[in-house]
């Protein structure tokens, strides 16, 4: 069902909830992930091997972009479960902020070379 008159209030409790939420669970910058899962893959350059790292802005960002898209497409006829999804998104992205290393993408990798040779990376 839309919601058109609350789409505001709708969209500033689900980017506050999405940002409560991550600020409570992700770990402080320089510490590991907690859960031991992390969002960076391996990029070999030369004898060094580094990690790009995707920011949860990076990720939620261009979906909330193509969401509201498609909002703004269907001439508004959101319903608030969608703008919800959005204001999620937007949150988890704002959660980035406490971090110094926002833009940085490239870092060096966590794993050692035994563990890449383990997984059969070269």
């Amino acid at each position: 069902m839309p919601c058109r008159r609350d789409l505001a209030a709708t969209f500033l409790v689900a980017f506050l909830f999405g940002l409560t939420f991550m600020l409570a669970v992700q770990p402080t910058q320089g510490q590991p992930t907690k859960n031991g899962i992390g969002l960076s893959f391996f990029v070999y350059r030369g004898p060094e091997k580094q990690c790009v790292h995707l920011h949860h802005w990076l990720l939620c960002l261009p979906l909330a972009g193509v969401l509201a898209l498609a909002v703004r497409i269907s001439g508004g006829e959101a319903t608030c479960g969608l703008v919800f999804i959005i204001g999620i998104l937007v949150g988890v992205a704002a959660s980035d902020v406490v971090y110094t290393d926002i833009a940085r993408l490239l870092e060096p990798c966590p794993c050692t070379q035994a563990t890449a040779s383990q997984k059969g990376i070269r």
